[in-house]
């Protein structure tokens, strides 16, 4: 009969050394020999602290479930909402249907910023009013129309680059004519680096290319719309860094960029049975060509089971499993036994080790202890295993019986 406890369960060896008495064909009490076991654990949670890199190759990973670029722009009436991609919607809000709300009135704008705070980043794009030297006339200019013709992002030393081509439409109005005029291929590039924790656009550059114009009869009023035109473009590289900033701000979108960090590293970074990684809120710094953040686990300690057979001899056996890459049992500062073996902890580990029964009170300590990849312990978890015991006296063989005297 096994003589087995769980945590933090109080035990009398008088029972077991009863019950192996049995066992080795002896009979009889021996609760006058033993006084009170006991087990008692102590379990130590652990943190593992790290620093987390999000570089190139995790860009691509990213872009491949998430499509988190594959935005889209709805725009009228001086203004519009950049859009997330429908896999990003998905991730930031699972279960609800994908909608592109109204973005071309002002009002269509608020209701958006009050109902849609995301995936919707509603931006405007005001009126420019252009004086020209006499004779020509000056121009109130609106951007009537605005497209994303493509977007991708890549790493770089200096931060992640955006780089889009937008089409623009442009109708400038006057006392003398409503000249227009269309740039199809606008190319942006978007510096994203950090600030504070958030991603943050710290620098757009516009490349306007070439664009059409029509300017009343003859297009005699080309040349002043042109150079209204040129005039735009840092004015341009303003609005959509303003856009841009106005998205990466949001907190949806500042959840949704560490809800993605998480992801990643417990999907490239975490072995099987290990606890999770969580990435530090406001963390994100960009630094040496990447973004880094820092990130932790907290694991619960896995406390060894034991189990204590006694029989008669001079010896009890303990047995103890764990889930761990070691474990170990000791006396006091003496290592008695260790089991070692390499791997990534969420393994069984044994121990099976003769004691001593000698009526001294003793008090052995089994510890499993868990390893992170560096090999850098990160989970002790302790069980103790008291007793005083001596071998009871109806296990010992019999004395000899006397010899028969004689008969008178």
């Amino acid at each position: 009969m096994n003589f087995s406890t769980s945590f933090g369960r109080t035990l009398l060896v008088a029972s077991a050394l009863a019950a192996g008495a049995s066992l080795a064909g002896c009979s009889g009490s021996a609760e006058e020999a033993v006084t009170e076991d006991g087990f008692g654990s102590s379990t130590e949670a652990w943190t593992e602290a790290s620093t987390g890199t999000f570089d190139a190759g995790r860009l691509a990973l990213v872009n491949t479930f998430a499509r988190p670029f594959d935005m889209q722009l709805a725009y009228g009436d001086r203004g519009g909402c950049l859009l997330m991609s429908r896999q990003t919607f998905a991730l930031v809000y699972p279960g609800y249907e994908y909608r592109i709300p109204r973005c071309y009135s002002a009002s269509d704008r608020q209701a958006v910023s009050a109902m849609y705070a995301s995936p919707a980043s509603p931006f405007e794009m005001p009126d420019r009013y252009i004086v020209n030297p006499d004779p020509a006339p000056n121009f109130t200019l609106r951007v009537t129309n605005l497209g994303l013709n493509s977007l991708s992002a890549s790493m770089q030393p200096d931060g992640l680059h955006l780089r889009g081509s937008l089409r623009i439409r442009f109708q400038a109005t006057s006392w003398l004519v409503d000249p227009w005029a269309e740039l199809s291929n606008v190319a942006v590039d978007a510096r994203i680096v950090t600030n504070r924790g958030y991603l943050s656009a710290d620098q757009v550059t516009v490349n306007l290319g070439s664009w059409y114009a029509e300017c009343g009869a003859g297009n005699w009023c080309v040349g002043y719309v042109s150079n209204a035109i040129s005039a735009q473009r840092a004015s341009l590289e303003t609005t959509m860094r303003t856009m841009l900033n106005g998205f990466l701000y949001k907190p949806e979108t500042f959840q949704y960029v560490y809800g993605t960090l998480e992801r990643v590293e417990n999907t490239v970074n975490r072995p099987a049975g290990a606890a999770p990684w969580i990435v530090g809120l406001g963390s994100l710094r960009f630094e040496g060509g990447a973004f880094r953040y820092d990130m932790r686990r907290v694991g619960a300690s896995s406390t060894p089971n034991c189990e204590v057979r006694v029989a008669c001899g001079t010896t009890a056996t303990v047995q103890c499993t764990a889930n761990a890459d070691r474990i170990s049992l000791a006396e006091g500062t003496r290592a008695i036994a260790t089991n070692a073996t390499s791997g990534e902890g969420a393994a069984t580990r044994f121990i099976d080790r003769n004691l001593r029964m000698d009526g001294k009170a003793h008090r052995y300590t089994v510890c499993a202890m868990s390893d992170d990849a560096r090999g850098t312990e990160v989970n002790r978890s302790c069980t103790t295993v008291a007793f005083t015991a001596v071998e009871a006296a109806n296990c010992k063989s019999p004395a000899p019986a006397a010899p028969a005297l004689p008969a008178k």
